[in-house]
């Protein structure tokens, strides 16, 4: 039943995630391709969209691997790749989404986190 949970609960991180990161970069392809003037916003919620999708993903396959207990540690598991190989890019990946979107957030553009609020909202309808 465990591993049932754990597996559920991943796909729904990576399921959000994967919304998060159509939306904000959906947006700035539909901002840019428009060639409206200012894409510094859409610009920041597509760069923290993606990093955190790669950390979304380092955390479903972590739950799914630490449920299936031993068996997940053999090389011959599927599992042990895609967790060596998620926590491989995870490291390799600078946290530059992060760092560069940090400052812009805790700006005076309040309305950045508000609209975010928003899309997720009108995503889930």
């Amino acid at each position: 039943m465990l591993v049932r949970t754990r597996v559920a609960e991943a796909e729904a991180i990576l399921s959000a995630a994967r919304a998060y990161v159509q939306v904000a970069v959906g947006d700035l392809w539909t901002r840019a391709s428009r060639e409206r003037g200012d894409l510094d916003a859409a610009v920041v919620q597509g760069r923290l969209s993606i990093t955190h999708a790669l950390h979304e993903a380092v955390r479903s396959v972590d739950l799914v691997f630490h449920a299936a207990g031993a068996n997940a540690v053999y090389g011959h598991n599927r599992l042990e790749r895609h967790f060596r190989d998620i926590h491989v890019a995870a490291d390799r990946s600078p946290s530059a989404g992060l760092v560069k979107t940090g400052p812009y957030v805790l700006s005076a553009r309040t309305g950045t986190v508000h609209s975010l609020a928003t899309q997720i909202v009108d995503i889930s309808r």
